[in-house]
């Protein structure tokens, strides 16, 4: 099996989507020829053999997919977000009830996104590949055939991301950065109210152990986002033992329950939704058993799939495709 892999240049976890996802098809021995191209510089008209599957990213892949089907491959667009249309339409939602209260977190996605572009990698693909359900129904939705979906959840390396027992007054980080599609807003307020900081974390490398460190500094990850299709952020705290707060419109609701975390719904009144999540803040604060079971259960769900797992289901895909 010949397969080329653009993994693009940018997202936090494109290279360990890549890693973990080829590891598992050469170890089988399914792939003879591994190639990785970087995003927009993708030189397929170098490539003089056939190749079986092309393997890219959203937002840059064109070219690279008429090229590779030319060339006789199946072709795959890995998607880590919410369709296009549906991204964009959500976090403006969020952008019209915040741009005056908190400016700073305005994000204009719609202007900074090449909207026609993308939509031309959907229809051309022949399949893409999601992480979550939040994903593959806003497809569906979005008038995409489910024969060309493909749902396969990344996770997280529970052996590193570990609780490391340390002591503190309850805090609360966000599980992401400051700007209305993360959820920054709401979170904002409910920790106001709760006259409690809201930590954002930045400037830290991903995959370290300061980013270890520094997860287990805090009791709740909070993701009210607006939309995020599988965020490592609140994986890995999970992973870490935190209690998850995410909204409805966050795709790792898939792993969370009432056992494990809270799902608060983002897509009605936010003023009601920042008041569930102050009750859900009180709550933990006020009982710290409750709350670390929590976190422990949230790590158990993380942590029944591995890494080796994601690779294996990529593996069988691309044998199952060709």
């Amino acid at each position: 099996m010949n397969v080329i892999y653009a993994k693009g240049s940018e997202g936090r976890q494109f290279d360990k989507i890549y890693n973990e996802g080829t590891k598992a098809a050469m170890a089988k021995g399914w792939i003879r020829k591994m190639s990785s191209l970087n995003g927009r510089l993708v030189r397929l008209e170098d490539i003089d053999e056939p190749i079986d599957i092309y393997h890219c990213h959203s937002a840059h892949s064109v070219m690279g997919i008429r090229k590779a089907r030319e060339l006789g491959a199946v072709t795959i667009l890995q998607r880590d977000s919410s369709h296009v249309l549906d991204m964009i339409e959500w976090c403006e939602e969020g952008n019209n009830i915040w741009r005056k209260i908190h400016p700073q977190c305005f994000d204009d996605l719609r202007a900074r996104t090449d909207v026609d572009y993308q939509l031309e990698e959907y229809r051309e693909a022949d399949y893409i590949l999601l992480a979550s359900k939040l994903e593959e129904t806003s497809f569906i939705n979005r008038g995409i055939p489910t024969n060309k979906l493909k749902r396969i959840p990344f996770t997280v390396d529970s052996d590193k991301f570990r609780p490391l027992n340390k002591k503190h007054d309850f805090s609360v980080c966000l599980g992401g950065n400051m700007c209305v599609r993360k959820g920054y807003p709401e979170a904002k307020e409910a920790c106001n109210k709760m006259n409690i900081p809201l930590n954002v974390i930045h400037g830290i490398p991903y995959e370290s152990e300061q980013m270890v460190s520094t997860l287990n500094e805090y009791d709740v990850c909070l993701a009210p986002t607006r939309e995020d299709g599988y965020p490592c952020q609140v994986l890995e705290s999970m992973s870490c033992g935190l209690v998850p707060i995410v909204s409805n419109r966050n795709g790792v609701q898939d792993l969370i329950n009432k056992k494990n975390g809270f799902i608060i719904d983002i897509k009605g009144d936010h003023i009601k939704a920042i008041q569930e999540i102050v009750e859900i803040l009180k709550y933990l604060r006020d009982n710290p058993k409750i709350r670390k079971e929590m976190g422990m259960k949230a790590r158990k769900a993380v942590s029944e799939r591995t890494w080796d797992d994601y690779g294996n289901d990529v593996a069988e895909f691309y044998k199952k495709i060709i």
